[in-house]
């Protein structure tokens, strides 16, 4: 069934207008007709099973179901190269990570030209359609990492020389972040920072990996300890 992504979702048996871009995939990429069931997605967890009319430009409600919403678990990752951070988003956005939280840390790599907030939304809204997911991550602004200590969170700090423990033996019942550092790792100014602030500082039981699939290894880890995985 072809699914699509909306901004709200009407009551059942009212109808809206697709935008201009889940028009033309429900022509042409689909060969949709009026009459053929289309899936609604909000991205705030309210899903609708629908039908298309006038030339498969609206879609007409017959059905909603809300889903739960996942966990308060913020991914707070150190910017990656290129492509790289993209598939960070749609990996954690497949998942039902509730917050993604791109950082800047002393060892990261530079930022350059525009920011990539619209794309990274993007990409967010193509997985959640792909996979059925009905929450959409907050997706956050690059900021420094001084900018999301401090906010009542648990922190959990994904470091090489953090402790020897399982993230799941140091898990708290959420909100929670989950802090990933670039491929250099933590300076001792941040570490220091995270001492300051309680968080607890602790190493995957693996190879040194990079920084979106470390991001990815630890949102599993925590998920299946609350039994969301």
């Amino acid at each position: 069934m072809i699914r699509a992504f909306v901004p709200a979702i009407p009551n059942p048996g009212e109808s809206l207008l697709l935008d201009r871009e889940e028009r033309r995939h429900a022509r042409s990429a689909r060969r949709s007709r009026d009459g053929d069931p289309i899936e609604l997605l909000d991205g705030a967890g309210r899903v609708a099973l629908a039908h298309l009319e006038d030339d498969a430009s609206r879609a007409r409600i017959e059905a909603i179901e809300d889903a739960l919403p996942p966990p308060d678990i913020a991914l707070a990752v150190a910017v990656a190269r290129g492509e790289r951070f993209d598939s960070l988003v749609e990996k954690g956005t497949e998942l039902g990570i509730a917050s993604i939280e791109p950082i800047v840390c002393a060892r990261s790599i530079p930022l350059r030209g525009r920011s990539r907030l619209e794309r990274w939304r993007r990409v967010s809204v193509a997985a959640a359609k792909q996979s059925r997911q009905p929450w959409l991550p907050r997706i956050a602004a690059p900021a420094p990492l001084g900018s999301v200590i401090g906010d009542g969170r648990l922190l959990i700090a994904l470091d090489p020389e953090g402790e020897k423990v399982p993230i799941p033996e140091v898990l708290a019942l959420p909100p929670l972040r989950l802090v990933i550092g670039p491929e250099g790792g933590f300076d001792d100014s941040e570490r220091a920072l995270f001492a300051a602030s309680g968080a607890r500082m602790v190493s995957l039981p693996t190879a040194i990996l990079r920084v979106e699939t470390a991001a990815l290894v630890a949102a599993v880890l925590a998920l299946h300890a609350l039994g969301r995985a």
